[in-house]
């Protein structure tokens, strides 16, 4: 078995599989096992750990079921892995089955390297430890009472072993790939000198010695400000050798490195910093392949790089470079590669974001640049619930995460100026590069490149570097023949030879012969492209020929093998072998492992085949599979992600996709959302409209914890125009539901009130008892959010008398249990909320278990009892933290302050609401923000 603790706690068997755990208290149990790993852990102990000064009845009891939950999970040989004595429990662990084991090993051997000064080893094993790292340590668990100084040591270790790696990456010369990887570790522990003076040498040898000075003064700034300190004299000493440019701070690089000159000009800071764990917090190296065929283009390629590295490193403007020209005649791979080439050389080394703005996709609107910024934003590490909704708000943050970074942004197949105008960044060390087919020259600013098809040698060449030099040499006048039939286009260019490549026996007089007809339809210069793919779609078993027919109907963006598996009604490895097959001949596309996608030209004549060629049933039938699997997807992702929620009754799929964990379910949803919206919106006008807002109902779970606002709106908004056309009742009850629920979140309990009273209305209609129930405990929970206690406990009350679902009975009980805390009925709320406690637990919903804890707390502040009122804020704040619903922790933050300062800890109090501030700022939350500094104000006006 292999245990990690480095991160969310997981454990895989020897096949690499997955072994799911059972709820957070056995894992409690396995995780304080593993911190004492081949040590006893006495009973007090563990129970402490989990339980704190609360421990439920029978404890004892309760600890050895957790225990029995533990053993039968890990299956056979858990009886010799989890040892039991009379007063303690063992866990066994060998060499190499523990992650932290592995860490602390990598970790002594590299730091051992770097006393020895052998500095690639030390780089090596250091980067291996590192590597063990996922996250958070123990990320998915609450908060484990009495192991924080095994936390501490860990990610003390954590901390020297990136300054041991660090230090040997400076030994071999690699200092201008560390000064965002330091920065982003400064800004986690900003108090932790050998970082600064690590940032400050690798600035210096990478030509930046104004910025290595600036770096020592903001050190200063903040030790004094913190500590009242002056740097150490090791780092005042490197900064006056970096003032008198001390010929000792200079590295010999290790043999065979090549030193490319430094970009020109100071760097300023960014404002934006990294994450908090040490890492970038993004995704910033987006740049698709270069490939290793592109052929030709000097002159253009030196026009490119001459106006990104020009004059405008001394001025105050962005160098937008527009690729304009006919479709396929090369303008994304000429900017790619002088992305690649420009990178290589170290400018514009930060970050590099790509965007494929589908501006000329028959089936597809040109992507909304509201939604290209959100995605660049959570691409640069910006949460979820901090990107603003106005497009405005967006642009102007995208702006301020790329000032003082040195970016590319590579914005492809663009539709129109105004699709880009807000995707440009301000700063002068950034640079953008635009493909399209249509002009942009009303783009201010934007110096335009006009592409043109190859010269006939050019287009020759390329054909011999995918062919075949000596192929192409024996036969000149048919290579020639070939390429001007193909109108000197790359595409079609590049088509026509990998044709040639898969036939070794065919000489090129025989391509020139199977080229017939490719000047009949279309025009590019006169010549026709159907040719060329009529060619290579011809040569398709026909099992991929009827693929390729399917995937041009697909509504959807991009797609996997799970997706072609189901529009074939084939296998998973079956699909799998196809795609590959399709990319090998160049049919189609693939930028991120396992999803695929089609070249705009391509997918126009994919779906020219799929219209002709495929009967209307066949299409249909496919489509109403993919629908059913989404709806089945969806739901199974509601499973993993709230596991107390409801099921959707479905019609049986032959197709599942199943979810091992809440994070696999979540990084679906965040795959799929667009694709699955595509999809909902032909569902909606096709004749599929029930399993169209099916689909949009699943993703709740995924649209709340994600905080995904707009999407939520887009999906249920669709949903309920394909149930009202269809006059279907319950589809549009739930929608109502759905978008209440949104509205609910948004604080917006007017039109909160007026979808739950429509939901409401359209359930009594169709006579639904459990939908009638539904709606009323959400209007009871909206009223109780309003302050109408005696409201609320009316709804809610009525509820459940009709109610017959033990899910929705548990939601319902922990509202009534908040409404009575807040009219004053302690013992009874306490009751509800405990009983309700235990069944989430069980169910491991830890949303609504944290939802639990957080109710509590506010009912153990009405009733005065503060120590369990700290608990239990504790709770919810931990196991919110791990499912990343940032509102919820501040909101508990803010409760949490509250009850320190009501026990006199007004310090701790001052300390959760400075953390509550902070995350509210980030959220963007006005009234939340005004709420805390209201409350800040008042404790230090307070007397103490």
């Amino acid at each position: 078995m292999r245990f990690a603790l480095l991160g969310p706690l997981t454990i895989t068997d020897d096949d690499g599989h997955a072994i799911r755990l059972p709820g957070v208290l056995p894992r409690g149990v396995l995780a304080t096992l593993l911190l004492n790993a081949n040590q006893p852990v006495s009973l007090d102990r563990l129970i402490d750990t989990l339980w704190g000064e609360y421990p439920p009845t029978s404890v004892a009891a309760a600890l050895r079921n957790h225990v029995v939950r533990l053993r039968h999970a890990l299956g056979d040989g858990a009886a010799e892995r989890i040892q039991t004595g009379v007063t303690a429990y063992r866990i066994h662990v060998e060499p190499g089955e523990l992650d932290a084991d592995d860490f602390a090993r990598l970790c002594a051997e590299g730091l051992r390297a770097v006393g020895e000064q052998r500095w690639a080893d030390a780089s090596a094993s250091l980067t291996g430890a590192l590597e063990l790292w996922r996250g958070e340590v123990l990320a998915d668990l609450p908060v484990l009472i009495g192991v924080e100084p095994h936390l501490r040591k860990l990610r003390d270790d954590r901390l020297l072993a990136y300054e041991g790696r660090i230090e040997a990456d400076l030994h071999l010369g690699r200092h201008r790939e560390l000064g965002t990887e330091i920065r982003g570790l400064i800004s986690a522990n900003p108090l932790h000198e050998p970082f600064h003076r690590q940032l400050m040498l690798a600035l210096y040898r990478s030509g930046r010695r104004a910025e290595a000075l600036e770096a020592y003064r903001e050190l200063r700034r903040i030790l004094i400000q913190e500590l009242g300190a002056e740097p150490s004299a090791g780092i005042q000493e490197l900064h006056q050798q970096i003032l008198s440019v001390d010929p000792a701070l200079d590295v010999q690089p290790p043999s065979g490195h090549v030193d490319v000159p430094a970009a020109p000009g100071p760097r300023r800071e960014s404002t934006s910093a990294p994450s908090a764990d040490g890492g970038s917090g993004g995704v910033f190296r987006q740049l698709p392949a270069d490939l290793s065929t592109f052929t030709g283009r000097e002159k253009e390629l030196q026009r490119l790089i001459d106006a990104a590295t020009g004059p405008h490193e001394v001025a105050a403007t962005v160098v937008v470079s527009a690729i304009e020209g006919m479709a396929g005649v090369g303008k994304t791979q000429l900017a790619v590669h002088a992305a690649h080439r420009l990178v290589q050389a170290g400018r514009f080394d930060d970050v590099q974001l790509y965007a494929n703005l589908h501006g000329f996709d028959a089936e597809r609107a040109p992507a909304d640049p509201s939604v290209v910024l959100e995605a660049f934003l959570r691409q640069l590490g910006v949460p979820a619930q901090r990107i603003p909704l106005t497009v405005e708000e967006r642009a102007a943050m995208f702006r301020d995460r790329l000032y003082g970074r040195r970016s590319l942004i590579l914005l492809d197949n663009v539709a129109d100026e105004e699709q880009v105008r807000d995707l440009i960044p301000a700063d002068a060390q950034s640079l953008v590069l635009l493909t399209s087919r249509r002009t942009l020259a009303g783009l201010d600013g934007a110096e335009v490149h006009l592409l043109d098809v190859f010269h006939e040698t050019e287009a020759i060449e390329l054909l011999a570097r995918i062919a075949g030099h000596e192929r192409v040499a024996a036969e000149p006048d048919a290579a020639a023949e070939i390429v001007r039939a193909c109108g000197f286009l790359p595409l079609a260019v590049s088509l026509a030879a990998c044709r040639l490549r898969a036939r070794p026996a065919w000489t090129l007089a025989d391509l020139v012969t199977r080229l017939d007809g490719i000047l009949t339809t279309g025009a590019v210069g006169g010549r026709s492209l159907s040719s060329v793919f009529e060619l290579s779609y011809r040569s398709l078993p026909e099992t991929a020929a009827r693929a390729f027919r399917l995937l041009g109907t697909y509504p959807g963006h991009d797609f996997t093998a799970d997706t072609l598996a189901v529009l074939l009604g084939a296998t998973v490895p079956e699909a799998e072998s196809i795609l590959e097959a399709l990319l090998d001949e160049h049919l189609l596309q693939q930028r991120i492992t396992a999803r695929y996608e089609f070249h705009d030209l391509i997918a126009a004549f994919a779906r020219q085949r799929g219209l002709r060629d495929e009967s209307a049933e066949e299409r249909d039938a496919a489509f109403e599979r993919l629908m059913l699997w989404y709806a089945h997807a969806a739901d199974n992702a509601v499973a993993a992600i709230s596991p107390s929620a409801d099921r959707a009754v479905l019609a049986p799929s032959d197709y599942s996709r199943t979810f091992d964990s809440r994070g696999e379910a979540m990084e679906w949803c965040e795959q799929e959302l667009q694709n699955i919206f595509q999809c909902v919106a032909v569902a909606g006008r096709g004749g599929l409209p029930k399993l169209a807002w099916q689909v949009v109902a699943g993703l709740w779970a995924y649209f709340r914890v994600a905080s995904a606002w707009d999407a939520w709106r887009e999906g249920f908004s669709a949903g309920l125009t394909a149930a009202e056309a269809s006059g279907d009742l319950t589809g549009q009850a739930s929608m109502h539901v759905g978008l209440g629920s949104r509205c609910v979140h948004l604080g917006e309990y007017d039109q909160a009130l007026y979808h739950l009273q429509r939901a409401h209305d359209l359930d009594v209609e169709r006579g639904s008892a459990k939908g009638v129930a539904i709606t009323l405990n959400n209007i009871g929970d909206v009223h109780s959010r309003l302050g109408n206690f005696e409201a609320a406990l009316d709804y809610l009350t009525r509820a459940r008398a009709i109610n017959t679902e033990d899910a929705l009975d548990c939601i319902i009980v922990l509202n009534i249990g908040e409404s009575l805390g807040f009219l004053g009925r302690y013992e009874e709320a306490e009751r509800s909320l405990r009983e309700v406690e235990a069944r989430f637990l069980a169910k491991d919903d830890q949303y609504l278990a944290a939802s639990t804890y957080a109710t509590l707390g506010r009912i153990y502040l009405l009733a005065g009892e503060l120590a369990k009122a700290e608990v239990v804020f504790l709770q919810a704040i931990a196991i919110r933290t791990t499912i990343g619903y940032r509102p919820g922790v501040a909101a508990a933050l803010v409760e949490l302050g509250e009850t320190y300062v009501r026990t006199g800890r007004r310090e701790s109090g001052r300390e959760a609401w400075e953390r509550a501030l902070i995350v509210f700022g980030e959220l963007e939350d006005q009234a939340g923000t005004e709420q805390v500094r209201g409350r800040l104000e008042q404790v230090d006006s307070d007397p103490a």
